[in-house]
């Protein structure tokens, strides 16, 4: 019999990962935590954490007053093509719908919150490789050598190593791709609430800028690969943007990029076939099974839903119940999700959305919880 290190190894550290963890070492399981990074480490991303993920991060113990860039974010102004604006309330507190911190802040914190529970946490760890074995899956890590458990949680990114060494199969390029830099200087508006524009070019796409405080803000563009190309050009058009006149406008002469931009993958397509492999051993979660919102390109809610929908069914003793209960909260709502990305492909629609949201007070509630959450 193969020597057991843990009942579970959760490869990936991030949201989904540090949420399975969590979950599994309070309900007494041994469990693994293993990252390439040493945290806190950066993740390229928009910082936006929405009505829908805040209160799993409360679920999952997380202080937010512990995570220092943590800014809950009041209000939020959306911008059509056409210079329409629509404002919208999104509230502080237990009530918010947004909020605002760095990836390199969260991500730690929420860590943290894994190793309080009792998880072991190793750091520096590359995968090399995986294989199955009579009783689980063996797992070798650069620096940390060979890992055993009965089951791995796979939450390593879209290119997941563990799907690539325990099912090697072509892996699908995301369709969605976005930029991001920190902004250092901002003045006035762009200090306090979130901004984002749907600008014609970007559609289903947009551009944003996300307040950190301390006169720094998150901006950024998500679009479709189709759009313009690879990497390449959606770098060219956050310059392009940062040099705009309604966003310099909007974030103040004084303000400048810290640094340069930093590009990655939006992973959307979910499928209920890709949650479980390698024979039942292996349960995949976040973006390394493609759960992230192909409208918002939000992945943090997702990330912490999978991440404990796999454990919760470690935990039952049923594996192979996570393809079912995954499937019935995230597959029908990606693809409605899907739907209306794609309607908003079209300039007039997208356009006619932000009137329509603005109507009334009702209408602008539904919209701020249909964005948000």
């Amino acid at each position: 019999m193969t020597r057991e290190d843990a009942d579970v190894i959760v490869v990936g550290a991030g949201p989904a990962g540090a949420a399975a963890a969590i979950v599994l070492a309070r309900a007494g399981r041994r469990v693994i935590v293993a990252d390439r990074a040493r945290f806190p480490r950066d993740k390229c991303c928009g910082d936006g954490i929405t009505g829908a993920a805040l209160p799993r991060l409360r679920d999952l113990g997380l202080d937010a007053s512990r995570v220092a860039s943590w800014r809950d974010v009041d209000r939020s102004v959306f911008v059509s093509q056409s210079g329409r604006s629509l404002a919208l309330e999104t509230g502080g507190g237990r009530r918010g719908v947004l909020a605002v911190a760095t990836r390199a802040d969260l991500d730690a914190a929420l860590l943290d919150v894994a190793r309080r529970a009792g998880a072991r946490v190793v750091e520096e760890a590359r995968l090399d490789s995986a294989a199955l074995t009579a009783d689980g899956v063996s797992l070798e890590f650069e620096r940390v050598g060979s890992l055993h458990a009965s089951f791995v949680i796979a939450a390593d990114g879209a290119w997941s190593p563990t799907r690539r060494a325990l099912q090697p199969t072509e892996v699908a390029i995301p369709k969605w791709q976005a930029a991001r830099t920190y902004v250092e200087g901002v003045e006035g508006a762009a200090a306090a609430e979130a901004r984002v524009w749907f600008d014609a070019d970007l559609l289903p796409g947009y551009a944003w800028s996300f307040p950190l405080g301390d006169g720094r803000a998150n901006v950024g563009v998500g679009a479709l690969r189709t759009a313009g190309g690879g990497g390449g050009w959606i770098v060219r058009r956050l310059g392009s943007l940062l040099q705009s006149d309604h966003v310099r406008s909007f974030l103040g002469e004084a303000s400048s990029s810290e640094g340069r931009a930093a590009v990655w993958p939006i992973p959307t397509e979910l499928k209920r076939e890709n949650l479980i492999g390698g024979q039942g051993r292996a349960l995949f979660a976040g973006d390394a099974v493609g759960a992230t919102d192909p409208m918002t390109g939000e992945g943090i809610a997702e990330a912490l839903q999978t991440g404990t929908l796999a454990a919760e069914a470690l935990i039952a003793g049923r594996p192979n119940s996570y393809a079912a209960t995954a499937g019935r909260a995230l597959v029908w709502r990606h693809r409605r999700r899907q739907l209306c990305s794609d309607l908003l492909r079209r300039r007039a629609l997208a356009a006619a959305g932000l009137a329509v949201a603005d109507a009334n007070h009702w209408t602008r509630a539904q919209f701020t919880r249909w964005i948000f959450e």
